[in-house]
């Protein structure tokens, strides 16, 4: 797992708000709710993935806790399936995506 971001105590957020739900299972949908600076910041880790392989933002859940958003460009073959419900997950050994990469762009936030 990555660092954590340290949110302020104050009320304003400057990363903005975002809440991503997964799918749980086959067919169903993933949703991706936030402000327009979450947004904004998820759209720009996207750019740098689509250029450079990998790009990350931060984002924080309406409860207060501070994320990262790693985005990564790559083949999703031989990589675990991502759904939640337990008669969905991947039954095999298969890996999930490497982030070790993203420390380096976790320290130059």
């Amino acid at each position: 797992m990555l660092d954590h971001y340290e949110i302020p105590s104050t009320t304003e957020n400057p990363m903005g708000y975002l809440h991503i739900y997964a799918q749980d299972s086959w067919h169903a949908e993933a949703i991706i709710v936030g402000d327009e600076t979450a947004l904004r910041g998820l759209r720009e880790a996207i750019d740098a993935a689509l250029g450079e392989g990998k790009g990350i933002s931060g984002a924080v859940v309406d409860d207060g806790e501070g994320y990262n958003i790693c985005v990564l460009k790559q083949s999703v073959d031989g990589l675990a399936v991502p759904y939640t419900s337990d008669y969905a997950k991947d039954q095999g050994n298969r890996p999930w995506p490497d982030l070790s990469g993203f420390r380096e762009l976790i320290e130059k936030r």
